[in-house]
């Protein structure tokens, strides 16, 4: 009782992901370079958008046929914008708003790699686990994220059992 809740009013609620609406998809390498990279959230300060665009345009350095696609809508859509195309990288980047579940589940099976970079704003705001990383693990997507509120959680570093 220290922080003034009695233990026996805690409880603990596991975010769980229906794994039939999820199907897992084989993925490999694209052997033409085509990779498509996805990230979906609100697009707010803490999902950490522009340090994926950031990581993208590094990544397109050295493979030029990427693409990445946001789904997602948010205030921060035409800062987003200006930023993808300051790195030059706009005509790769897709903001495609938000998406009807069977469009979703198209893009998490046509993806071959998933960010999440969520970070700590000014407000101090933090993420919790989020639903999407959850459903694209739940995919077989490769999962890039940041070791941010309860991401850690979720995704063991270096990947594997």
């Amino acid at each position: 009782m220290q922080f003034g809740c009695p233990p026996e009013k805690l409880r603990l609620n596991r975010t769980g992901i229906p794994l039939d609406d999820f199907p897992f998809v084989d993925r490999q390498p694209p052997p033409d370079g085509r990779w498509k990279v996805m990230q979906a959230c609100r697009l707010i300060p803490k999902k950490g958008v522009a340090t994926s665009l950031r990581a993208f345009a590094i990544f397109k350095r050295d493979n030029p046929h990427a693409e990445f696609f946001i789904a997602g809508k948010g205030p921060l859509q035409r800062e987003l914008e200006m930023l993808a195309a300051g790195l030059g990288i706009l005509k790769d980047v897709h903001f495609v708003g938000f998406l009807p579940e069977r469009k979703l589940m198209e893009l998490y099976a046509n993806s071959h790699m998933f960010l999440h970079p969520s970070e700590t704003p000014p407000d101090e705001n933090q993420e919790g686990i989020p639903n999407s990383v959850l459903e694209a693990m739940a995919t077989g997507l490769v999962v890039a994220a940041t070791r941010h509120g309860g991401i850690p959680e979720a995704i063991q570093h270096g990947g594997g059992p």
